[in-house]
């Protein structure tokens, strides 16, 4: 099928206008951090969703650049038909705001989607999109509804439920790999050659940014129908045919890394020179292979080489611009083969999809016998599309975060001149810039120095810092929020509680990563316990028995790809990194969205 005509850009086009400039709200914003103005007619805002795909703070250029994601949203919510023009304040960013340093999330606009289509809920929405603690209850408004916007969105909800191919992701990709293939090279630009070519990148970002969180708006749609047709089970959150149905995806992005390095990992087990490397420890690693003349590691060293070119802009945290990602610090690749050359053969990634997609097919045939002929044809072709529509939602996703890349790459070029310069100290302090400073940085650094380090201090800080999951109105003081750490260990017996992920039980030791610098104390059968997870941790998910997340929805990086490796999956446990000891043995139940202490 093709892909649904785009009959709001008209009115997309429109609603952007006047948003390039969203005023700061003060509060407790400090010097590059300012706080945006808020919403009053969309109060509620999360971390959920956001949390997942920007967990850290912002850094000041990072910030000023954001009106691109804003944009990006109120172009996608325009696409779907579920807003107007006169529906969004033109004057602050509505739907991505920056507080603390920190993005939100608009959840009141996503609610609106579960209250203008037919069978949806803005319950069904806060479940896919911000599952977690305190989350302000709907509370509705005269105008979310709208039989307007209804019918708009009737045209989006039918394509949603029937697409099967998506032609214009593909053909984003294509022009994103040539973008990438036709990489100049940068050290050979001029300084304002390189902010020319960074600004024009953060414009072409919002295209790849817009169709990625429309798809993933559309990709609720096939799993509200099933919610609509197979209530959840007695004391489950979630439907178990919203957990199966979404398995078995054709070429999962965010997967497909992890075949590679699993390769690589085979590769180490078969040559003794690379396992005697490995074996030796990370560090200096990097140097032993630069270093070896044996065959078989030099085939390693090469594969190693294509495959940071083909995946380098993968890594934790990949939107944010300031981030490390593979191609940067490429060591972070060989943690994670350190970690799969441990996992036993029967784990290939290969194969645990194989076993997914037929869990999907059994899950939709054991539903659909209880419905007429016309309702099992509805049903089986939205499992189609929701396949689809995961699949899409992926692939926008590392359109996006691949055009990101090249922003970070065009900014860590211009930090490394600043630094070769004595103008800065190191490559990050770009970042600490804001992009209406750089001309008159280039101009004139040495008054830039000293705000430059108090801004470096200030992002530091906020790495110890824990945003509120929601709030509604006006966020509570920054002096307010909890640290990182705060929770304390649970009891032995305790039962903490999520949302399902993926269906299945494990018992295992329980291993706490907070980012992937410690992935190299992961052990085969051990169950991850992560703040959250996106591409970059997919190939911890092979070795591990099971995933359990602090945030995280059922559109959430985590609940994929366990769904796609037949691992069991807990999202949405708050606190999970502190609460469970580390080495402690748990018991993780995927269809109840319990974690259990022994």
């Amino acid at each position: 099928m093709s892909e649904r005509p785009v009959a709001q850009d008209e009115e997309a086009r429109r609603l952007t206008q006047g948003q390039g400039g969203a005023a700061a709200g003060g509060g407790d914003g400090v010097d590059g951090f300012p706080d945006d103005l808020l919403s009053k007619r969309f109060p509620v805002y999360t971390r959920g969703n956001i949390g997942e795909v920007m967990p850290d703070a912002l850094t000041p250029m990072q910030i000023s650049t954001m009106d691109m994601l804003n944009n990006a949203q109120v172009k996608a919510l325009a696409r779907m038909g579920v807003i107007t023009p006169d529906e969004v304040e033109p004057d602050r960013r509505v739907t991505f705001p920056v507080i603390n340093g920190f993005t939100f999330v608009n959840l009141s606009l996503f609610r609106i989607i579960g209250v203008r289509v037919e069978g949806l809920t803005p319950e069904l929405i806060d479940e896919a999109f911000a599952t977690g603690p305190d989350l302000p209850p709907y509370r509705p408004h005269p105008d979310d509804e709208s039989p307007e916007a209804g019918a708009r969105m009737a045209e989006t909800l039918q394509w949603a439920l029937s697409v099967d191919d998506l032609p214009e992701v593909a053909e984003a990709r294509s022009r994103v790999d040539e973008l990438r293939r036709g990489r100049p090279d940068l050290t050979t630009l001029t300084v304002p050659e390189l902010v020319a070519r960074y600004r024009e990148l953060v414009a072409l970002a919002e295209e790849h940014w817009s169709r990625h969180l429309f798809i993933s708006f559309c990709r609720s749609f096939p799993y509200g129908l099933y919610a609509l047709f197979v209530p959840p089970e007695e004391g489950r959150v979630t439907p178990l045919a919203l957990i199966e149905i979404g398995a078995g995806v054709e070429d999962l992005e965010s997967a497909a890394p992890a075949m590679g390095l699993w390769e690589m990992s085979r590769a180490v087990l078969a040559c003794p020179a690379l396992t005697e490397m490995f074996d030796a420890g990370l560090a200096a690693l990097p140097e032993r292979l630069a270093a070896t003349e044996d065959p078989g590691a030099l085939a390693f060293r090469d594969t190693l080489e294509e495959f940071c070119g083909e995946y380098g802009y993968r890594g934790v945290a990949e939107i944010n611009l300031i981030a490390p990602t593979w191609e940067t610090h490429p060591e972070s690749v060989l943690a994670l083969i350190d970690r799969l050359r441990l996992a036993p053969d029967d784990q290939a990634p290969a194969r645990t999809r194989m076993d997914a997609r037929v869990r999907a097919e059994t899950a939709v045939d054991q539903i659909v016998t209880a419905f007429d002929e016309d309702t099992t044809a509805l049903l089986r072709r939205a499992a189609v599309a929701a396949r689809t529509l995961d699949a899409g939602r992926e692939r926008c996703k590392a359109n996006a975060v691949k055009t990101t890349h090249e922003q970070r790459l065009t900014f860590r070029e211009l930090g490394r001149r600043f630094v070769d310069a004595g103008q800065m100290e190191l490559i990050e302090d770009v970042f600490m810039l804001r992009d209406d400073e750089m001309e008159a940085f280039i101009d004139d650094p040495g008054p830039f120095a000293e705000r430059i380090r108090v801004r470096r201090d200030h992002y530091r800080s906020l790495g110890d810092v824990e945003p509120p999951f929601a709030f509604e109105g006006s966020p509570p003081p920054l002096a307010t929020w909890s640290r990182r750490t705060a929770h304390a260990s649970a009891r032995p017996g305790t039962v903490l509680r999520g949302i399902p992920g993926s269906l299945g039980i494990a018992t295992g030791r329980a291993r706490v990563v907070r980012n992937l610098e410690e992935c190299d104390e992961l052990e085969p059968g051990e169950i991850l316990v992560a703040p959250l997870t996106d591409a970059a941790w997919t190939p911890l998910f092979i070795p591990a028995a099971g995933v359990v997340t602090e945030i995280g929805g059922t559109a959430s990086h985590a609940m994929i790809v366990a769904r796609e490796m037949g691992l069991p999956c807990v999202a949405s446990v708050v606190g999970a990194c502190s609460l469970i000891p580390a080495g402690a043995v748990i018991t993780i139940d995927g269809a109840a969205g319990t974690v259990t202490l022994a």
